[in-house]
């Protein structure tokens, strides 16, 4: 179901609609309002120069404010100077309609009911604005009739002429409303659509890789020469959860990992995936990093420290975490489920890292090591028989250093 448009936010829409037209229809106005000159040939020779010094003054008044719309008080009240602007062009138009013919108003002329037709269609005002010019402009006509004694039929002609004009005139500025608010709440919708979609895509994918996949539709597989990858595993989640109900248990998992994601976004680190209680991150790409090892070792103190305020059965959440560093190659994978995901050797011996952990330990490869400075205290643990490496070295993390205050300043 599509959200509602706001009226208010229409209104302002439209009003900002219409003063952006303000520029060009008060030109595209004068334009017409002087293409009228040639019927004043019609009249006396003597009127003429009435009938022009009326133009001028018109034209002077409404060049004035188009050229000096961007000064504070005509700009702050645009949208009445034009008003203004085109009733004044409007019923200027009477005023020499009755100079022009002194004593009778010609039969048959359709031209005070074009002036007004146009004047509510053409020029892109507000409905109501419409609707308020049309109608001075067709009391005004009326007052001019009434101050006439010509033939019956005249005044007769000139009423009906205008009373269908100012319906045609009425209906098609409401129209021209009502097609600009279907417009303006299918693009509404629209960018909400756009919005919402971008928005899943950010929150699917790293940033690089969304803006990436948004651009082309596709995202291009990448070699990183240094990243660290870390895997986190809950102990003994399958046996602490098998007699939870189901929706006892994606809660429990869900409030562990949104604050494992609010701590990986923190700490300037990627989360990947997560693979049943399995929770896995990387730093270093898709965004490389120098500091990618204090990164994501902090990271994963700052996760074993969050998961004492988390319970499984009673119990708080107990961790193993691995960590390792070395070249990976990133990208996107799949067909209709698109999924970023890394692949390597550094990810299986994180990975591997992880499975040999004792409850609550943080075991590092000699790797990650190498690219810690002194913020970290470690404890060596030789000859880790290793799936498909056979004996690695890997050190323990057992904390910081005394010199180190906090993660914050580690990861700043």
């Amino acid at each position: 179901m599509h959200p509602k448009i706001d009226k208010t936010d229409f209104r302002t829409y439209l009003l900002e609609y219409s003063n952006d037209a303000i520029d060009s229809d008060v030109y595209k106005a004068l334009a017409f309002y002087l293409s009228f000159m040639i019927f004043d040939f019609y009249g006396s020779p003597k009127t003429y120069p009435t009938l022009w010094t009326i133009r001028i003054i018109v034209v002077s008044i409404c060049t004035f404010l188009a050229i000096f719309n961007k000064h504070p008080l005509i700009h702050q009240n645009r949208r009445l100077f034009y008003i203004f602007s085109i009733m004044l062009v409007m019923n200027s138009t009477v005023l020499i309609w009755s100079i022009r013919y002194p004593d009778t108003l010609p039969a048959n002329t359709g031209l005070p009911a074009a002036i007004l037709v146009c004047s509510m269609v053409i020029f892109r005002m507000l409905a109501i604005d419409a609707l308020i010019i049309g109608f001075i402009y067709c009391l005004s006509f009326c007052i001019l009739l009434i101050s006439r004694e010509s033939a019956n039929h005249v005044w007769q002609n000139y009423a009906l002429g205008l009373g269908v004009a100012y319906a045609l005139g009425g209906i098609g500025a409401i129209v021209s409303e009502k097609n600009l608010y279907r417009s303006y709440k299918a693009e509404k919708l629209l960018r909400r659509e756009t919005e919402r979609a971008d928005n899943l895509l950010i929150k699917t994918f790293p940033l690089e890789v969304a803006k990436e996949l948004k651009d082309h539709q596709k995202s291009q597989a990448r070699r990183f020469d240094n990243v660290s990858v870390m895997f986190c595993d809950i102990v003994n989640f399958t046996e602490a959860s098998s007699n939870m109900p189901p929706e006892e248990l994606v809660e429990c998992l869900n409030g562990f990992f949104s604050a494992f994601d609010h701590l990986t976004e923190q700490h300037g680190c990627e989360k990947i995936k997560t693979i049943g209680d399995a929770y896995m991150a990387v730093c270093g790409a898709p965004t490389p990093r120098d500091d990618h090892a204090q990164r994501i070792v902090g990271l994963a103190m700052a996760i074993k420290a969050v998961a004492k305020d988390f319970y499984l059965n009673g119990s708080p959440l107990t961790l193993r975490i691995g960590i390792n560093t070395g070249p990976i190659v990133a990208g996107v994978i799949g067909k209709n489920r698109f999924a970023y995901d890394l692949w390597g050797d550094t990810v299986n011996i994180a990975s591997r890292m992880e499975a040999l952990c004792k409850p609550g330990q943080i075991l590092l490869t000699e790797s990650t090591k190498s690219h810690l400075d002194d913020a970290f205290r470690l404890q060596k643990i030789t000859a880790l028989s290793v799936k498909g490496k056979g004996k690695m070295d890997a050190w323990q993390l057992v904390g910081y250093n005394a010199v180190t205050q906090s993660t914050s300043e580690l990861v700043a």
